[in-house]
């Protein structure tokens, strides 16, 4: 008998680890609203810089602050926190299927690490990340998206970026004053998303602008099969010669007119595959809920990082990543080596309460039959908080969490 399974699912208590690996948990605020007695705050800035952007063919810069780099925004110390400028369906309703290719920024600080990201929908779900390798202080710098993003209207869209800083003001704003809880976006530690102007009385907008346009879609590709009857082409021999049709799909023909060919598409609908496997090393180093692996939680908070070790996205809301241990500062790999290979996927619980943490890693769509057989390695971080718990469960509807059904025995 064959089956069709859509998700299997890897429903996670506290955390999973696709191969080995473990550290001490460490809390680390994101971003905390006071770091070491410091308060977030404004400077203005010495030489206000206006935006000049050169327009690209029909796109569109759309953002809510005044084009001016007159501010910067930060705690004077160190400090990690995300900023955006916010998009609700009625603001993006003339956008609607164009394409974000450039995001506008004015970075402030050179002790500062700068990352674009675009969340989506009422629970600003992360869709996109990017790092910034160089910066032009002082200065709108535009940065063209490694990979176009879709706008999609009938969601909000929020388009910023994340910032870890030793010191400074690293974040440019204009004079104001604020288009309250749309150019003045704050991740709060405390509170999530918060409007600046509102919570921290700081009257400005992001200096943040994106550049929307239309793009060119690669034509797709079809193959099909003609059935073509010759029984009554006398001399035809169809071991020997060919049928040649030439011309331009340009219309549809009633069916049974004179010369009309009658084509039957041929294996029309695709099953998943039976074989998945995944070592982790197609991917990029430390990404965050890498495709095609769907990744879901019922919090977007910060996760807990690794004492005396750094490494990208450590601390931001995520549900896997993709560790590389011959890349963390200082290197973990002789601690703590992948199973084979050199990456491994990790989760880690949220900060706060790990002990509610709800996070679910699912695999690809599936097929399997009565042979077919699931195996995976997992390790937990340690033992000092009691070993973790996982519970395997299986879907045949879809992704959602009440889709799911558990095979694994026991509670755990």
């Amino acid at each position: 008998m064959r089956k069709k399974l859509q998700i299997l699912s890897l429903g996670l208590v506290a955390s999973l680890l696709f191969a080995s690996f473990g550290f001490a948990q460490q809390r680390m605020e994101f971003p905390p609203k006071k770091v070491a007695g410091l308060q977030l705050t404004a400077v203005e800035h010495s030489t206000p810089t206006t935006f000049n952007p050169t327009k690209d063919g029909e796109g569109e810069w759309i953002h809510w602050d005044d084009g001016t780099l007159a501010s910067g925004v930060g705690y004077n110390g160190p400090g990690e926190f995300a900023v955006a400028s916010r998009w609700e369906p009625a603001d993006l309703a003339a956008y609607d299927g164009l394409y974000i290719t450039k995001i506008s920024f004015a970075p402030r600080e050179a002790q500062a690490t700068y990352s674009l990201r675009i969340w989506t929908g009422a629970d600003h779900d992360q869709q996109y990340a990017q790092d910034v390798d160089e910066v032009t202080l002082n200065e709108y710098n535009v940065v063209e998206l490694t990979t176009p993003f879709q706008i999609d209207a009938s969601a909000e869209l929020m388009f910023g970026y994340y910032i870890v800083t030793q010191a400074g003001y690293p974040a440019g704003a204009d004079a104001g004053p604020a288009v309250g809880g749309k150019g003045d976006m704050l991740y709060d530690v405390d509170d999530g998303w918060v409007a600046m102007a509102a919570d921290y009385g700081i009257d400005r907008n992001w200096c943040l602008q994106a550049y929307v346009e239309e793009m060119e879609q690669e034509p797709e590709t079809f193959v099909v099969t003609f059935n073509v009857d010759v029984s009554g082409l006398e001399g035809f021999n169809p071991a020997t010669e060919k049928i040649y049709l030439t011309g331009n799909m340009v219309g549809w023909a009633e069916p049974g007119n004179e010369g009309s060919i009658e084509m039957e598409l041929v294996n029309g609908s695709k099953n998943p595959p039976f074989n998945f496997a995944d070592s982790f090393e197609s991917y990029d180093d430390f990404v965050i809920n890498p495709e095609p692996w769907i990744t879901w939680s019922q919090y977007d908070v910060q996760n807990y990082g690794m004492s005396g070790v750094t490494f990208p996205n450590s601390t931001v809301p995520y549900v896997m990543l993709i560790m590389n241990p011959n890349e963390t500062d200082p290197p973990i790999v002789d601690t703590h080596p992948a199973q084979d290979g050199d990456k491994y996927a990790i989760v880690t619980v949220k900060t706060g309460s790990p002990t509610l943490d709800n996070k679910w890693v699912i695999t690809p769509e599936l097929s399997f039959n009565e042979t077919s057989q699931l195996s995976f390695w997992g390790r937990s971080i340690t033992d000092a908080y009691g070993l973790e718990r996982i519970r395997v469960m299986v879907s045949t509807s879809g992704s959602d969490p009440d889709d799911f059904t558990k095979i694994s025995e026991g509670d755990y």
